[in-house]
């Protein structure tokens, strides 16, 4: 009888350190380690193709279209790009004429018939100088100073971790990255411009792997209330670009130059 009291006793202690230890794991060791910022960025680089097959790339053509399906307009879109921060982009159709922008490496500007020439300056000037630096993610350190994991979400079925990213002196962006493969599935942004603030979220599908590199040739874009579609038609890469691909359109230059004109003049010397 003793011994079977004892045993049950045993029995007792052990099914209660067996309690306390499922318990003690649940609260301390159970989960996962949350990921970091950091570990995220550098993971979806090495999904995209990683640093040694991007830095074979030293230009970019891609020929696409734009929509608004709302309106139903359909342009085309051709964008070049090259090693540091070259972009040059051109958006044209029967229905809207032609749009360009572009950037010099120093210079960021727009050219419409409905606009007319305009130099970007201030904040939007510095968005679109960072977004044209050619693979833009290899580099987020020096882009993006500020990184912090803001936990996980859903992008539809698939289960992402959230990334916010703030570069120096502008608004934070969060990116959307798949838990399976880290490929980003959106990106949120906000965008000077003209009118404003703008709210802008990015849906990135449709990855194709071109020279090692892993490209969505899909985009969703929702601003303003309005979607738009931009697809790719083709990608081609180190193509040999004009020496003059990315110079100033002479409309562009003119306002350049008389900016530093103005600007010479206001500092000029006064003779005594």
């Amino acid at each position: 009888m003793k011994n079977e009291t004892r045993r049950h006793l045993t029995n007792r202690l052990v099914l209660a350190g067996l309690l306390v230890g499922a318990s003690l794991a649940i609260s301390t060791g159970a989960t996962a380690a949350e990921p970091t910022a950091e570990a995220l960025l550098d993971a979806y680089v090495e999904a995209m193709g990683g640093k040694a097959a991007m830095e074979k790339i030293e230009t970019r053509v891609t020929h696409g279209k734009l929509e608004i399906p709302a309106q139903g307009i359909v342009m085309n879109l051709t964008l070049y790009s090259a090693r540091p921060n070259l972009n040059y982009t051109l958006i044209e159709s029967d229905m809207v004429g032609k749009i360009e922008k572009g950037t010099d490496g120093e210079v960021s500007w727009e050219m419409s018939a409905m606009m007319g020439a305009q130099v970007k300056e201030g904040q939007e000037r510095d968005d679109y100088l960072r977004d044209s630096t050619f693979d833009k993610w290899l580099h987020w350190r020096k882009l993006y100073p500020e990184v912090e994991y803001a936990g996980t979400d859903m992008v539809g079925e698939k289960p992402v971790h959230k990334v916010v990213i703030k570069p120096e002196g502008g608004e934070p962006q969060t990116l959307y990255l798949d838990q399976s493969s880290s490929l980003a599935l959106r990106i949120d942004i906000v965008a000077e411009s003209p009118m404003g603030v703008i709210p802008v979220a990015s849906y990135l599908k449709d990855y194709r792997e071109i020279d090692g590199i892993l490209i969505p040739y899909e985009m969703e874009v929702e601003v303003m209330g309005q979607k738009r579609l931009i697809t790719t038609d083709k990608i081609e890469h180190n193509v040999a670009l004009s020496a003059d691909r990315f110079a100033l359109p002479p409309e562009i230059r003119a306002i350049v130059d008389k900016g530093e004109g103005e600007a010479a003049a206001e500092v000029e010397p006064t003779s005594e």
